[in-house]
């Protein structure tokens, strides 16, 4: 991290310096126009002078006005060099501190990027982990106990074969993510009310039983969007309120048009979100009640994240309503 850190600084300064560069050379060169303009002027008048002076009064024509022009043109061109200079310091003053603003502006975006990235690669490195050292302990453990029957080993096996499930989602997700991060999408209209029946049908039929969709039309037409990721959108928010919500409850789906806005919300009824917890809900790997078991409702942290990314490319708002022991509502905003 410190060599990076010395990367963008070392980058900084080298934008820094180009940036200046181009500044004073503009500077310098507009100064160089301006001293040979304003001299060439200071000449040209006086000799208008000498003309007239040469008409109206012909006694003044044995005077030297050549050495007197040069005093005075010497003079001006004295003047004039020194204001520059001192502009010219000031415009290097001012240019470097705002040389190195923009350039950290220019560069702010690739280090957050980077340190996003960064914390991504480390979260995901230990979400990794995790199943892969309860393997190794639970292997390490059956092959040590010499007394293990045929049972132990099965139960083992099981054991494993629900890590490899949770490797396997999470390595889905990241997968996901890295797509829709690189990959071109193809755009065209879609049908929100039937996208939302068909993200319904990928959950068992049970739980489709206590999915209820509220439509304010048969059809409700997205002009530009991304059929796939509308259809990954709606299964990660219904598969969420799945999770958290209380027992004996169903999950609510509305669709609508209103004011120009095509809404989908996804509620249900549970424990809530904490007003702290809502600002923070859509960062990878953020796990908004710590002391819910991943092994009871597989989350990573990741699903909320990749809704928010497929709302953003779709131009769109997403954001979070949400009552203690009462509903909580995720809503979506397209224009």
């Amino acid at each position: 991290m410190y060599n990076i850190q010395k990367m963008f600084t070392s980058a900084t300064l080298k934008l820094t310096a180009w940036y200046l560069m181009i500044v004073m050379i503009i500077s310098l060169g507009f100064s160089g126009l301006l001293y040979i303009t304003s001299l060439g002027e200071v000449s040209e008048r006086f000799k208008n002078t000498e003309t007239r002076l040469n008409e109206t009064y012909p006694q003044f024509s044995s005077l030297d006005f050549d050495k007197f022009r040069e005093l005075q043109v010497k003079e001006a061109s004295e003047k004039l060099t020194t204001l520059l200079i001192y502009i010219n310091l000031i415009i290097l003053g001012i240019g470097g501190a705002a040389s190195y603003l923009w350039a950290r502006q220019t560069l702010r975006p690739i280090e957050e990027a980077h340190e996003l990235q960064s914390r991504f690669t480390s979260d995901a490195s230990h979400e990794l982990r995790t199943p892969l050292a309860v393997m190794k302990t639970e292997i390490e453990c059956i092959l040590r106990d010499k007394t293990a029957s045929k049972a132990d080993y099965k139960e083992t096996l099981t054991s494993q074969l629900e890590e490899v499930n949770r490797l396997t989602t999470l390595s889905n997700l990241l997968l996901k993510i890295a797509r829709l991060e690189t990959e071109e999408l193809t755009w065209g209209s879609v049908d929100i009310v039937n996208t939302t029946k068909r993200a319904i049908q990928s959950f068992s039929i049970d739980q489709q039983k206590i999915i209820k969709v509220n439509q304010s039309a048969k059809k409700i037409i997205l002009t530009r969007a991304n059929s796939e990721s509308i259809t990954e959108l709606i299964i990660i928010l219904i598969d969420n309120a799945l999770k958290y919500k209380s027992l004996n409850t169903n999950i609510e789906v509305t669709l609508k048009r209103a004011k120009g806005h095509i809404y989908c919300i996804v509620s249900n009824y549970g424990k809530g979100i904490k007003n702290e917890d809502i600002s923070h809900i859509f960062q990878r790997f953020y796990q908004a009640d710590k002391s819910r078991n991943k092994s009871i409702n597989k989350g990573y942290g990741l699903g909320l994240s990749l809704a928010y990314e497929i709302v953003q490319l779709h131009h769109g708002e997403i954001f979070v309503k949400s009552v203690k022991n009462g509903k909580t509502s995720f809503i979506i905003k397209f224009s």
